[in-house]
């Protein structure tokens, strides 16, 4: 197994951890905020773990198809072609996510 495959069942360990930690009135909102019958197919995810994982998962992909480009600046600021296509990344893989987690409250 790669060591990329370790550290993403390693991040949907912790997130099914969390999950069981989860206050009821999150289970509410949840609940409350999506159609009915999608709820108990998903995972509620924290909102901080929400964006950790996209951002993982985002970079990732982003090395995978734009290998050795360069992403920043000297000053650390995004290059202006890989801002559009690393914000494109992000959209799909929320996406992605939001087919199976469903994204905690702040």
């Amino acid at each position: 197994m790669t060591t990329t495959a370790q550290k993403l069942i390693s991040v949907i360990g912790k997130l099914f951890d969390e999950n069981k930690k989860l206050k009821e009135n999150q289970y509410d909102w949840a609940i409350s905020n999506y159609p009915k019958g999608t709820f108990k197919d998903k995972l509620v995810i924290p909102s901080e773990m929400w964006v950790q994982m996209y951002c993982d998962l985002s970079t990732y992909i982003e090395d995978k198809c734009f290998p050795g480009r360069k992403t920043h600046d000297e000053y650390g600021q995004r290059t202006e072609e890989s801002e559009d296509d690393f914000l494109e990344i992000v959209d799909n893989v929320e996406e992605i996510m939001s087919n199976y987690f469903i994204k905690g409250e702040l």
